[in-house]
């Protein structure tokens, strides 16, 4: 249920500006809106940009393994600093240690040879030379010269020569290396210390991270009012903001401005006003919650609840897009398992999944899917027992393609019939019932054009009085911009009854791959050493299965929850959530510890 809001003005002396923020702030019911977009933003970005600095240290902090030594007592803008110092001199030492492992790799063919004694050798008038050759061609250099390999191979090789002022005409010298190895080799040795003392004192800084956590939060609700105060308006001497508030909210609000002195205006928020939208589902639709946040969509202050409807069938294309009772077991058993393991995981999300996975579960039986093995490999107690709840219909293809067809044809009758009730004040109402009619004529066309089911003539009289129904209500609401788009609507709704076929051939595609995976693992064989390439089949087989399963759910069940269901119901998801102007909850125990 999407709750009713109300618009709130509220205005007060110039003087009590901070006053009135934080007596908002400690009700946490207003939702604020900018009154004004001409105001000075330089405080909010100078926090800005401190929080930015807070979030890097708090989230390189989480990134060290272990805290050590005793608590670091330090202010917070302290901590950050040193952090960010810290941090700035470890990419440093990260992109020395790089450019020095390229010039190791670079000297690798130089092996032993120092350009420092090579000088001093000069110096005292013996000379060294290097060179690139092959054996057969390494031509001759007197006998007061030696000739030693470096490095290489027959083919290629780097040698020294020593003795010999100038080499022979026709004979390229290499350019001696910069360094030695052994002193880029030290020097990595230091900077790799470096590192590892850096390492420690973030350790140690680790263990002031609740206060930085603390200082974080302190920061986010100083931002919030900074953009609370620039947003609001002004003239002559009084301030003024905007804002929404739920209508059980706006009693204290009143409260607080008689307490105060503010002025306050109440209002029913007009159909231009973009109202925040709060939803209150009922507990048992609460799981769906997760998967709105993680699509990002809310629907419009003005729009429907949909969620129940979400729920439900998001629960049965998930079901028949897995289609495996083995999958939903395994993944069901895992994720209660994972639940008592870390009881502070998100409720909603592990619900949600129970609730997937138990309805997977249920469409495995009744379809008689376990991991893709036939019952009828299987021993005769154990295969029987399977096929108990089996529903044989199901098994037959026609009847698969006409079930989804079926679920479709339904699935748009509830969206257009809910809409038909949320408009039966309205002759538009007259058209959402046509387009029922619609949608059940289109069953029947798929299934003839499909399956070869017949088709009675009244059909063409279900449909010229569902178009007939849309016309009639288009017209009466004079929704003249509609009318040249009716006929395409009509083809189009014939489309959108087909995308629910989607989930039988997602579900015989899982199926066939299971099967494949399994006639591999057969052909290896489940004897002797082969047992286990065979159960690596199978393991690595069915993991994959059920990853393109789960990426098959979000792209195509939520596609027809989110688009062909919501655009037969009129839903745009173009809502933002409501978001009251409260501080941040802190976790005192833990900050005290």
């Amino acid at each position: 249920m999407i709750v009713d809001m109300k618009k709130i003005t509220l205005v007060c002396l110039e003087s009590d500006r901070d006053t009135a923020l934080n007596a908002l702030r400690e009700l946490g019911v207003l939702h604020l809106e900018p009154a004004a977009s001409d105001g000075n933003s330089d405080g909010s970005a100078a926090v800005a940009s401190e929080l930015a600095r807070t979030e890097s240290a708090v989230a390189a902090l989480n990134a060290v393994e272990g805290a050590s030594g005793d608590t670091v007592q330090a202010e917070p803008a302290a901590l950050v600093n040193e952090v960010q110092a810290l941090l700035k001199q470890r990419d440093a030492i990260d992109q020395r240690l790089s450019a020095l492992d390229g010039e190791k790799h670079a000297l690798a063919p130089f092996h032993g040879v120092d350009p420092v004694q090579i000088a001093d050798l000069a110096a005292k008038g013996v000379y060294v030379h290097l060179i690139r050759s092959t054996p057969e061609a390494l031509p001759g250099f007197g006998q007061a010269s030696v000739v030693q390999q470096v490095s290489g191979t027959d083919r290629d090789a780097i040698y020294a020569v020593i003795g010999v002022h100038d080499l022979p005409e026709g004979v390229q010298g290499l350019p001696l290396p910069a360094r030695s190895e052994s002193v880029v080799d030290a020097e990595r040795e230091q900077q790799q210390a470096d590192r590892a003392a850096l390492a420690r004192r973030l350790a140690q800084l680790k263990t002031a991270l609740p206060r930085l956590e603390e200082a974080l939060l302190t920061l986010e609700d100083e931002l919030d009012v900074c953009k609370a105060r620039e947003g609001m308006g002004s003239k002559a001497k009084l301030v003024y903001l905007k804002g929404y508030a739920p209508i059980a909210g706006t009693d204290q609000i009143r409260a607080r401005a008689r307490e105060l002195g503010w002025g306050l205006v109440i209002e029913t928020p007009s159909r231009k006003d973009n109202a925040p939208t709060l939803i209150k589902h009922p507990t048992w639709v609460k799981p769906i919650k997760p998967l709105f946040g993680f699509l990002g969509i809310v629907p419009g202050y003005r729009e429907t609840d949909v969620a129940p409807a979400f729920l439900i069938f998001m629960s049965i294309f998930f079901a028949m897009i897995f289609g495996d009772a083995g999958y939903g077991l395994l993944l069901l058993g895992t994720v209660i398992w994972l639940w008592r393991k870390f009881p502070k995981a998100p409720a909603d999300v592990m619900r949600l999944m129970i609730i997937f996975l138990a309805a997977t579960t249920v469409w495995g039986v009744l379809t008689c899917n376990y991991f893709g093995v036939p019952p009828d490999a299987l021993p005769g107690f154990l295969g029987s027992s399977l096929r108990l709840f089996h529903i044989q219909w199901l098994s037959v293809q026609d009847n698969s393609m006409s079930f989804c067809l079926f679920l479709g044809a339904v699935h748009l009758t509830i969206a257009h019939g809910w809409k038909a009730i949320l408009l039966s004040n309205s002759p538009r109402a007259v058209s959402q019932y046509g387009w029922i009619a619609v949608a059940w004529f289109m069953f029947a066309l798929a299934r003839n054009l499909l399956m070869g089911a017949a088709f009675a003539p009244w059909l063409i009289a279900l449909l010229v009085g569902g178009f007939g129904a849309v016309l009639y209500g288009t017209i009466r609401e004079k929704a003249w911009m509609d009318l040249p788009t009716l006929p395409l609507d009509l083809i189009s709704s014939f489309g959108d009854l087909m995308s629910y076929l989607r989930l039988f051939a997602l579900g015989i595609a899982g199926l066939k791959v299971a099967v494949a995976f399994n006639e591999m693992a057969g052909m290896v064989g489940f004897t002797g050493f082969s047992i286990i390439g065979a159960f690596l089949i199978l393991l690595l087989g069915h993991v994959l299965n059920m990853v393109l399963c789960a990426m098959s759910v979000l792209v195509h069940g939520v596609r027809l929850n989110a688009l062909e269901f919501s655009m037969h119901m009129g839903q745009e998801w173009a809502g933002y959530a409501y978001q009251p102007f409260a501080g941040r909850p802190r976790k005192t125990s833990e900050i005290a510890n």
